[in-house]
């Protein structure tokens, strides 16, 4: 509007999804906003911060010695995991998708899993062990949608189904863990050992 003084900023954001960006966006006109108030931020101290992000567990990739790319996801709502599955739309086109999911009572499973189900064709049902608010994976199976073809499994070690899901995709595979952050703190760290 009138009066408005508009800036095109380029930078860098170092994190996976549209979201960030748009996350990022905010963050900059908030800077903007600052800077009108008399607490400038120059752009090269917002290139550095920018370029300096980091997000553990929110579409994080890792390397895995074997080459397949893991990535693991706080994912645990609705938008989260839609954001989760078009980044992997956008990035992974005709890489096999095998998905480890656990969440807890409170969540929308029955949603998260429709969505996770159209990325993926192989999807293991898991529990985390470090809140007793999960899920039991075997209820989880029976929330998947019924005209899935894929294959499912329950078990109740998430560590036990990570490999079981590495088992189940190719070389160029990724596997993606998601659906908690308790399910994320307790994955992460077997993750990150297995990591290049």
């Amino acid at each position: 509007g009138p009066g408005d003084s508009r800036k095109r900023i380029e930078t860098f954001v170092p994190l996976e999804g549209t979201h960030q960006c748009r996350n990022a966006a905010i963050a900059l006109a908030t800077v903007e906003a600052l800077g009108r108030q008399g607490n400038p931020i120059t752009d090269t101290a917002i290139d550095e911060g920018l370029a300096g992000l980091t997000c553990p567990g929110r579409i994080e990739p890792f390397l895995l010695s074997d080459g397949v790319m893991a990535v693991v996801d706080v994912a645990h709502n609705e938008d989260s995991v839609a954001a989760l599955c078009d980044c992997l739309r956008n990035r992974s086109a005709n890489r096999n998708i095998a998905v480890v999911f656990g969440t807890s009572v409170d969540k929308s499973a029955e949603v998260m899993l429709k969505q996770l189900a159209s990325i993926s064709d192989e999807i293991v049902l898991t529990r985390f062990h470090g809140n007793p608010r999960f899920v039991e994976p075997g209820e989880l199976v029976t929330l998947l949608p019924q005209d899935w073809s894929g294959t499912a499994e329950a078990m109740t070690d998430p560590i036990l189904a990570c490999e079981k899901a590495l088992a189940r995709i190719s070389p160029d595979g990724i596997l993606v863990v998601c659906g908690s952050f308790f399910l994320a703190a307790e994955t992460r760290p077997w993750i990150i050992a297995r990591s290049q």
